[in-house]
């Protein structure tokens, strides 16, 4: 009888939702997003820093870093610094350099000692992409042009 019920139940819900009625009307049209665009955020500890020629250097490797974004697109690292505000690198002895799925990080030494957050943004494009109405040191008009969600 329970097996008769559940059937019942079964059928009568098919039945009922799979009814095509009017289709409605369009939707308004949502925000435009930028898929070329991506970005991601990643902690580095003190331990994850690797010594050797005088710098030290943490690989951080990623999917962003395509062969097309390494070869026609553009990459920016920012560091996370207090109250919200994100330095565009390089910045004094902090620098960064891009390989097809790999990002390395190097400094001189003081960045190592405390636990550090870096937002990477990779833009796919081609050369003439690079005329961006936007000022890449500064992450929070980056942010708001290309519609970034963290």
């Amino acid at each position: 009888m329970k097996q008769i019920t559940l059937l019942l139940i079964a059928a009568l819900s098919i039945f009922l939702f799979a009814c095509e009625g009017p289709e409605g009307p369009a939707g308004a049209d949502g925000i435009d997003g930028n898929a070329n665009v991506k970005s991601v955020t990643f902690t580095v500890y003190p331990q994850n820093w690797e010594y050797g020629s005088g710098l030290y250097v943490y690989d951080y490797p990623t999917d962003l870093l395509t062969q097309s974004v390494v070869n026609n697109g553009s990459v920016h690292l920012y560091l996370a610094m207090d109250n919200d505000v994100w330095l565009a690198l390089p910045y004094y002895t902090l620098g960064y350099g891009i390989a097809i799925g790999s990002l390395g990080i190097f400094t001189e030494g003081d960045a190592t000692s405390t636990i550090s957050v870096f937002k990477l943004v990779a833009i796919d494009g081609t050369p003439s992409s690079y005329n961006y109405p936007v000022d890449f040191n500064n992450y929070e008009e980056v942010e708001e042009y290309f519609k970034l969600i963290d």
